[in-house]
């Protein structure tokens, strides 16, 4: 009784139940004829929803349609289709479409496109988060690359998150406030997700609060799986990732390295793979500021810092093989402190 199509086909009997025996003129009769089609399309966007995702991609290209599968995946509880085409109607080009060809895969959702847009957003975020310029600049050149890469894909497939970074530093350093902000440049309505993992002591809590968790009533709890579905464009900062360990660990790291996961209540897949993650650790900051001193280069920075991590956290070779940059963030030093004071005293003037 759970699976939407099973849900919708109830439905549809109820409905045409009601209105045969309290509807009893001719308009009746038309609404009866228009709720059930209607929940016969119900049930058919579910259908291509789970065994025909490339064809309800077209079909949710159609004028008129795009409304009603968005109607239907809310209520369903399913991920919307994934759009790879600027323009709603195939064919249809504007001026400026045909001036740029990469601008017909263009996403709506993300707000950079091209080099300069990724260049304005960087020395935009400097301007607010100060003292990380490195992470800032580090981020979002692979982000553009990203982006831009996908956008000359001729074909859409399955890919892993847009950016999986690992940022470690100190308490209140600015980790989520510098995430929270690449969320905003990059995503229209700057969806953001935060989950603290010292709040998910055990891996039943951790793996609920990733994946979900079946309640008595036969629904799921709130989860980060419910929120992408619900959105699929989002900032996703898992803080203190280092609390991880076991199956909830493992299941993340597949989750970045394929970019889906399967909806164990509705036998769906659910794609990240228009994600961002910025996970987060307070612990081997120390030493991974000696070791970013010492390294002479990116690849031994990178060898180092993931046998530090690997020493003195959970965290293991596998998930941290999957974060596309380690990036140390130094406490901030006296003037870039007083910049911080500064800019707090401007935002409540």
């Amino acid at each position: 009784m759970t699976h939407p199509l099973v849900q919708v086909l109830f439905l549809a009997l109820l409905v045409f139940s009601l209105m045969r025996f309290v509807v009893r003129n001719p308009l009746g009769w038309w609404i009866i004829v228009v709720v059930t089609i209607g929940a016969a399309l119900g049930a058919a966007v579910v259908f291509l929803h789970r065994y025909d995702p490339p064809g309800l991609g077209r079909a949710y290209r159609v004028p008129g349609l795009k409304q009603f599968i968005d109607l239907v995946c809310r209520l369903g509880g399913l991920q919307p289709p994934q759009t790879e085409a600027d323009d709603p109607v195939p064919g249809a080009r504007s001026a400026s479409t045909e001036a740029r060809p990469d601008a017909e895969r263009e996403d709506r959702m993300v707000l950079l496109h091209r080099p300069g847009d990724f260049d304005r957003a960087r020395a935009q975020l400097a301007e607010v988060v100060r003292g990380h310029d490195e992470a800032i600049s580090r981020i979002f050149t692979h982000l553009a690359r990203a982006v831009l890469l996908r956008q000359k894909q001729e074909r859409k497939t399955q890919l892993p998150p847009l950016g999986r970074f690992l940022l470690v530093g100190d308490t209140g350093i600015g980790k989520r406030h510098l995430a929270m902000g690449i969320g905003q440049l990059l995503f229209r309505g700057g969806g953001f997700i935060a989950i603290d993992f010292s709040d998910h002591g055990d891996e039943a809590s951790a793996s609920a609060a990733l994946f979900g968790q079946p309640t008595s009533g036969g629904g799921h709890v709130p989860s980060l799986l419910s929120e992408v579905k619900a959105r699929p464009y989002q900032m996703i900062v898992l803080e203190r990732v280092d609390r991880l360990s076991g199956r909830p660990l493992e299941r993340l790291t597949r989750l970045m390295a394929t970019g889906s996961c399967l909806d164990e209540e509705t036998g769906t897949r659910v794609s990240v793979q228009n994600c961002v993650f910025c996970c987060t650790t307070t612990l081997a900051s120390d030493l991974l500021g000696v070791v970013r001193a010492r390294a002479a280069s990116d690849d031994e920075w990178r060898r180092s810092a993931t046998e530090a991590l690997i020493g003195a956290t959970s965290l293991d070779e596998p998930f941290l093989s999957q974060m596309n940059d380690l990036l140390h963030l130094s406490p901030p030093d006296d003037l870039t402190k007083a910049e911080v004071v500064c800019l707090a005293m401007e935002r409540e003037a």
